[in-house]
């Protein structure tokens, strides 16, 4: 039998935000029930697994009465949507741009003539770190711009030009995002094309002087990016106005920002260019510093984790990486924590040389998903490479074959690149025994250049560099 949504709701709040909540129940602006009071207190010791009979929570909220199942239930229902305003409550906390809003409609509908003109002044300079405010600044200068002429009092508004930039700007970014979206790599084969609309809302973007804004200075050059348009300079700026502007970024944004630009450059990778990969250790570095992949209570996400030690590994960033691995690894997400961390030091001891201690460490993996197995079963086709064990990199490569075939939950595309790998690891390896194989290598680049989806590009393409140079 499944437990209230009250109990579930509250098992998943930590012990911090649960002390938070304990003050909001007993602050009689909030709550005046002393029975949802009394409930909660009886409830929180239980937390969070809530094994706890109904029986002896009605008894602490109403003593002396005998047990009403019905009233109990009203009674939790009570108490869930005292929590649910509080997460509103706590949401809003941390949400300016929300607050921000909500405030300039309580202006708008409670305030008195001086402060309804102070709340109007603001329009006038908008930062539009969140352009969605525009429509509510729009609408509150719109309402003053009618009680202006209704009080006789035209002369409240100055400069009508201040009313309409708001959605100027609503606009031009809106617009930008969309552009960025249908741009994104992760879903387009091929670099999104110009049109005549595009152009024109480049030249407005030029025509308002939108560039002094900085949201939408940052999807202006993210377009351009995607679009590879003079894509070093775009990158170059949008990196230094992202470094600029994180503080004032909403979460959400910020993260969406660093995703459109990942996937770009894991576009460049899978069209061999190399250079790509510094470019991606220079972003997640940045992200790393500003905090852009921690989710909720500060863990880390696994899937980003991974990606850094292996960019860091690519490079010979080993120092950095190890860092990264002793500082960052307490704050994997705890499902994953223990493979994770076993596959990253794993990878570094690997790209270090050290593969019989890449193969200790693989001792202590958990497959807590199908990527984390297939990245697993390339990492040991690279080591027993290294080793010049063939058996092992065949059995290995049967192996993956089966895994493959078997998993239905994994994409076509990464069965592809999976397969890919592991066909010509087995060829390039083979290359090796011949006396002059530099032919053979030149060839088989040019195969693995023609070939859309592959993983371990640069590693490959390193190994049949280290041929032709024999």
């Amino acid at each position: 039998m499944s437990q209230p949504k009250l109990y579930r709701n509250l098992s998943r709040l930590a012990p911090a935000l649960l002390d938070q909540f304990d003050l909001f129940i007993h602050s009689p602006l909030h709550n005046t029930h002393k029975e949802t009071t009394a409930l909660w207190l009886a409830l929180r010791p239980h937390h969070p697994d809530f094994n706890c009979l109904d029986q002896e929570l009605f008894a602490a909220a109403f003593p002396a009465k005998p047990y009403d199942n019905a009233r109990l239930r009203v009674l939790r229902a009570y108490l869930l949507d005292h929590l649910e305003e509080f997460l509103i409550w706590h949401t809003l906390k941390s949400d300016t741009p929300m607050r921000n809003r909500l405030l300039r409609r309580a202006l708008d509908e409670h305030a008195i003539d001086s402060m309804r003109k102070s709340a109007f002044e603001s329009v006038s300079g908008p930062t539009f770190w969140d352009p969605e405010l525009a429509i509510e600044e729009f609408l509150l200068a719109q309402e003053l711009l009618k009680k202006a002429v209704q009080n006789n009092n035209r002369g409240m508004v100055h400069d009508l030009s201040s009313v309409m930039a708001p959605l100027d700007g609503h606009y031009i970014i809106t617009k930008l995002k969309y552009l960025c979206a249908m741009a994104d790599p992760i879903t387009r084969e091929k670099p999104l094309v110009a049109d005549s609309g595009l152009e024109h809302l480049i030249g407005l973007y030029h025509s308002l002087g939108m560039s002094a804004q900085p949201l939408a200075a940052i999807y202006f050059h993210l377009l351009h990016m995607l679009m590879d348009r003079e894509a070093e300079l775009h990158s170059q700026n949008l990196q230094q106005l992202l470094r600029q502007s994180h503080p004032f970024l909403d979460a959400h944004e910020r993260l969406n920002l660093y995703t459109y630009w990942l996937n770009y450059l894991n576009r460049k990778l899978r069209e061999g260019k190399e250079d790509a990969i510094t470019q991606m250790f220079s972003v997640y570095k940045d992200m790393v510093e500003m905090e852009v992949l921690f989710m909720k209570a500060g863990q880390f996400a696994a899937m980003h984790f991974r990606n850094i030690v292996i960019t860091a590994s690519m490079l010979g960033e080993f120092a950095w990486a190890e860092k990264f691995l002793e500082e960052q690894a307490p704050r994997l997400q705890l499902p994953w924590r223990v493979g994770v961390h076993a596959f990253c030091a794993a990878y570094l001891a690997s790209a270090q040389g050290r593969q019989s201690d890449a193969l200790k460490r693989l001792k202590a993996m958990e497959y807590y998903d199908a990527e984390i197995r297939i990245s697993t079963q390339l990492l040991l086709i690279r080591i027993h490479f290294e080793t010049n064990d063939i058996i092992g990199i065949e059995s290995v490569r049967d192996a993956l074959k089966i895994f493959l075939y078997r998993n239905k939950g994994v994409s076509l595309n990464t069965k592809e690149a999976s397969r890919n790998f592991a066909r010509f690891a087995v060829r390039i390896f083979h290359l090796q025994g011949l006396k002059s194989p530099q032919a053979a290598a030149q060839k088989l680049l040019a195969e693995m250049q023609s070939c859309p989806q592959l993983r371990e590009r640069n590693w490959l393409y390193g190994k049949l560099r280290q041929l032709e140079m024999r």
